[in-house]
């Protein structure tokens, strides 16, 4: 719940298991330019379902569970909606339905932890979903927010 359209009244912001992304106004209409929605992942409906790297292995999905964080990425103090998805990206979205530039991101290690830490991606239990809400502040100290998030547990 927060003031997306700068204007003093509250929206209300919810994800849905469908992969989209719900804003109503304090009146309960729905927000220009929403509902939104995460991207497609190719092959989730196919029949059958594409096998994962390693027999624990989980595809991607399009949905969400975490609940939404409203925060201004853009420094310009509009609040955009982030919420992480089941196909492994960060989405941010602005108070009229646009995309925030730069978004979605995929969250992945990048290739050198890998090879550091000794491990061999092609036997690693990978599973995409972020199930839990982002945080965001200013954690380098420089002058703008960083969005951080915890992987899922396994």
């Amino acid at each position: 719940i927060g003031d997306m359209k700068g204007n003093g009244e509250l929206d209300v912001i919810a994800t849905g298991m469908d992969g989209r992304m719900y804003a109503w106004d304090a009146r309960g209409r729905e927000l220009d330019g929403y509902p939104v929605s995460m991207d497609e992942v190719p092959g989730q409906y196919d029949i059958p379902t594409p096998r994962a790297p390693t027999p624990d292995s989980k595809t991607p999905l399009k949905g969400a569970w975490a609940q939404p964080v409203l925060a201004a990425l853009e420094g310009n103090g509009v609040l955009d909606a982030i919420v992480g998805g089941w196909d492994g990206k960060v989405y941010a979205w602005r108070p009229d339905g646009s995309r925030v530039p730069g978004w979605p991101v995929k969250v992945e290690l990048p290739q050198a932890f890998y090879a550091r830490d000794g491990v061999d991606p092609a036997k690693m239990i990978l599973d995409p979903k972020l199930q839990y809400a982002v945080g965001v502040a200013d954690v380098l100290t420089a002058g703008k927010p960083q969005v951080v998030r915890r992987s899922f547990p396994c």
